[in-house]
Formats: C-alpha cells, structure tokens, sequence
C-alpha cells in the first residue's frame, strides 16, 4: 500500500500549492497566461470530445515565464519506428518540427527524437544505450524484447522522478489521480507514467454480422444469456454449412489468448476476470479477497476445459486451433470461423473491422481489472542516465495534457497525413492509407490516448464513450503490486515449459481427463506450489 500513500500525500500537496497559487494569483496579476497554454491546439483536433475536461490545460502548471529568460533546453527522445509507419514515413520530419514549435513555445523544450525499426532491436538497444551513458531523456517502455517496465527496472535504466514530477508533472498527477498513478509506484517511488488509455480490456464473444443476417439469427445472438444459448446459436451455423468452423482462435493460445479470465458457469456473465499480478505463464489465479490459487486446479478452469471439449466434440471448432499461429483476427479474416472469444478494449467492433474487413456483432462477457500489470505495459520513462530530466517530466506533462501535441505524435499533421471528416473523426486523405499517408501511430502506446480524436468508425463521441467506460472500470485492490520474479527465473522457466506443452492443447477443446490429470502433475513437478506461495506472500505484504 505505500504505492497509494505516496500518491495521497503528493496529491494533497498539490491541492494545498494549488490553493496557495490562487490567492497569490489573486492578489498579483499575472502576465504568464500559463493556463490556456495547453489550448492552441482544440480547434482543429476534436480533442474536446473526449470528455477529458480537466485534462486540456496544455501543461499550465509547466509553462512559467522563467522558462522564456532561460536558454533552450535540448532532450532526445527514443521513439520506435511503429509498424514503420512513423519514424521511417516521408512527413516523420515534418511532425517533429510541428512538435517542436509546441514544445519550445510552452516550456522552452527543444525535442530531438532518435527513431528505432524493429521492436525487439528497439528493447536490446534501449539497455545498451542507456548502459553505455548515450544521450537519452525520455524513452518509451511496452512489452517487447527488453523494453519491458519490470526488465528496465531490473537493469536500473529508469530514473526515480518522484520529485521532479511533484514540481514538474502537477497536471500529470492530478490527471492519473490516486489509483492509476500507484500502478508504475515501486517501493514508494515513481520510475514511469503509464500511457493514459483504455487500460481496461473487455472479455467478448465477437460474431460476423454477416452469416447472423444472412441466417436470421441476429435477434438470438444479441438476446443471448447463457452458453447454451451461445452454443445453440454454433449449431445452427454449423449445419448451414455457410462457413468453416462456428468458433476459433487463433496464436496457439486456445480461446484464452490472455490470462485474467476463465470463462464458464451457467450464464454468460458467469465468466470470472481476475487480477494475473503480472503472471504470464497462465498459472496463478486471484480473488480480491488477498488469496491465490493455482489456476488450472480450480473447479472454475476445469469446467472451462471441458467446456470447450463439448465444443470440440459436437464439431464447432476449428481444429488448428492450438497450432495455428497467426492472429485472432487474421484467422477469422481468412474466412475460417464465424465467432471468437477474445480480450479486447472497448470499441472492439472498429479494431476487429479493420483487421478482419468483416463487421463484427460483439457481446461483452465480463470487465477486466484495472491493474498493475496493464499500467506496465506500455508506457514513458525518464532513464537512469538522463541529462535533463526536469525538462523531459516538463515534456511528457505536456504531451499528456495537450490535444494538438497528441494528433500529431498518433496522427500526424492535419490536412496532410490526416483529414477531418464531416463526422468529426480522423481519416486518411483521399486514395492513402495508412502505408501511403506519410506518417500514421498508434494512440495506445503514448501518452493520453483520450486528448486524440476518433479514427473514421469510431464515432464523434468515441474518446468520450471510451473514457466513460474506461472511468467505470473496477480497479483492482492489488493495483500498485509489482510482483519481481527475478529471483526464481529457474521456477519461472520450469512452468513456463508445463504452459507451453498444455495451455494451447487444453484452452481448445484437445481435454481429457488422463491429459489433464497429466498437465497438473507436471505442474506440480515444476514447482507450481512454490510459484503460488511467491505470489501469495507478495500479496500479504502487499495488504499487511
């Protein structure tokens, strides 16, 4: 809990300075105009539709007139080259000197950005940089290769900007608030800032519109209350013959490509979210209660497995199932299968269109928990040998808190790599895309994806929807938990083999008793029972 207690304290200081600064202000006029700094970039953007209303101050807190007597302060900035749509784009260079033009009139930052291809390249080098001392200010952090939070923390690349960000990141803090902030605190210390996002992902059944219209099953499958019901609705479009398989998956994962979920019971709202603290290796289990369970032994998972054999058996699934390696979506999108079980965020109808070409009816199952885990997926840091670190804190406070810094770090610049349409969202210029447009990102791996305006589909209120529901989201009693398994690598790497032998075969349809039987021994054998008691003893400390 000293994660939350930190971020209280730091709160309630900010509040009090808040209330200082007012009656100062009161008092003396000033001339600093630091307030509306953040603005210039609300008309033409759509920023405001994101419902983020205390959020559009631009970094008024960052924007002090000191900064304009004060030489111009240089930070370098790695970003990767994102699906090589960005860094590597014809109108990279152009953004960044639109960035820059915000960036040294609001807090007299100058931003130089060292782009990176290849994610795994991007990981191995950011250690190597920041090893060798190489000039690095503010760098992102997202799972792959050893971009990762806990592994940069573990090689001590990150700087603990706890104070620099109570001076400097006051419209950070205020915007993460108490919860979210704990979810990147270790020990009582603040090492990076989430991106601001739909940090919660829903658990859905994603079925084609089409084969639903064409069949006259829409009313059945939107009314759909228990997996029975669902199972029905597989029946019917199996003996209609008019696709493949009724549900699939695809990564070699089964239908859990993500732990955090068993899916099962009566009822389709039966199924069970639950907080992983981090676990990748499909094992553990928790309640929020402060206990934790070996997952596949419970009755819940095992009911899960035979679930899908039923499925199996009455010839609903796509056989390739565990071995298939391309995406979710990229099965489905072959033609394959008419429906899916997967975690998604929300407006998962517009991703899932864009990578399928299918429209897709979806049935949310069950919230996922705002947790540690997701705060530590993708995200900014300052690192361990930064040379200006007060500048980039000034810097991400800023693209945080700033709608027109945030459409062009994700978008570009308007009416050159992105239009405006008369909907409001964002689209590619006529007879481009997203190859072709001259620089096109991704709002979920950098700073606040709600300051970004809808993408075409999406809808006007999208960025409000999603915050809507994003706010609305419960909030795990673990969240600020960072569980280091360091220190067990050989434990984690016996299980880790028991997952991959099992959990595709398993989470497909492939059970059997003697096959589970077989999967709970060899856990056993590689340690399953020690692995429960490391995270049960970091949950105890964590609520004592």
């Amino acid at each position: 809990m000293k994660a939350k207690k930190w971020i209280a304290l730091v709160l309630a200081m900010l509040m009090v300075a808040a209330i200082f600064t007012a009656c100062t202000n009161s008092e003396t006029p000033s001339n600093n105009g630091g307030g509306n700094s953040g603005n210039s970039g609300n008309n033409n953007n759509g920023g405001g539709n994101s419902g983020n209303s205390g959020n559009n101050n631009g970094g008024g807190d960052s924007g002090n007139t000191d900064d304009e007597d004060e030489e111009m302060v240089n930070i370098t900035f790695w970003f990767p080259d994102l699906g090589g749509t960005t860094g590597s784009a014809p109108k990279a260079n152009d953004v960044i000197a639109a960035l820059n033009e915000i960036t040294e009139e609001q807090i007299n930052v100058h931003v130089d950005v060292v782009w990176f291809t290849g994610l795994g390249d991007y990981g191995t080098q950011l250690v190597l940089g920041i090893a060798n001392k190489e000039a690095i200010d503010v760098a992102l952090y997202m799972p792959s290769g050893g971009a990762g939070y806990i592994n940069l923390l573990a090689n001590k690349c990150m700087m603990d900007i706890t104070d620099i960000t109570a001076e400097y990141g006051k419209d950070l803090m205020a915007l993460f608030g108490e919860d979210l902030m704990a979810g990147t605190v270790i020990d009582g210390r603040l090492y990076g800032c989430s991106t601001y996002r739909q940090l919660n992902s829903n658990w859905y059944i994603n079925m084609r519109t089409d084969i639903l219209e064409q069949l006259n099953l829409m009313d059945q499958a939107t009314s759909m209350k228990t997996w029975a019901d669902y199972e029905a609705l597989m029946e019917t479009v199996k003996n209609a013959g008019v696709v493949q398989y009724a549900v699939g998956a695809g990564g070699g994962h089964g239908f859990v490509p993500d732990s955090g979920c068993i899916f099962g019971g009566t009822y389709l709202s039966d199924t069970i979210a639950f907080d992983t603290l981090g676990d990748s290796l499909y094992t553990i289990m928790t309640d929020q209660d402060g206990h934790v369970y070996s997952m596949v032994e419970t009755d819940e998972c095992l009911q899960q497995f035979k679930m899908f054999a039923n499925w199996m058996a009455a010839g609903y699934v796509y056989p390739d199932t565990p071995y298939d390696q391309d995406s979710y979506q990229a099965v489905m999108g072959k033609g394959i299968e008419f429906s899916s079980l997967c975690m998604s965020e929300f407006g998962v109808e517009v991703n899932w269109k864009q990578s399928t070409n299918y429209d897709l009816t979806c049935i949310q199952l069950t919230p996922g928990y705002l947790s540690t885990a997701v705060c530590q997926k993708f995200g900014i840091f300052v690192p361990s040998t930064a040379k200006e670190p007060e500048a980039a804190v000034k810097f991400i406070n800023l693209l945080y808190t700033t709608p027109e810094l945030m459409n062009l770090v994700v978008w570009g610049i308007k009416d050159e790599t992105y239009v405006v349409n008369d909907k409001g969202e964002a689209c590619y210029p006529e007879g481009t895309d997203r190859s072709t447009c001259g620089y096109h990102g991704m709002d979920f791996c950098i700073g606040n994806q709600f300051l970004c305006m809808p993408w075409e589909g999406n809808g006007t209120n999208f960025r409000a929807e999603a915050l809507e529901d994003f706010k609305n989201a419960p909030v795990s009693k673990y969240m600020g938990l960072t569980v280091d398994t360091s220190t067990i690598d050989d434990l984690v790497a016996a299980l880790s083999a028991v997952c991959e032998e099992f959990r595709g075969i398993m989470a497909s349809g492939y059970y059997t008793d003697s096959l589970y039987k077989e999967y709970v021994d060899k856990l056993h054998a590689a340690g399953v029972d020690d692995y429960v008691d490391f995270y049960q003893n970091a949950v105890n400390d964590f609520i004592a």
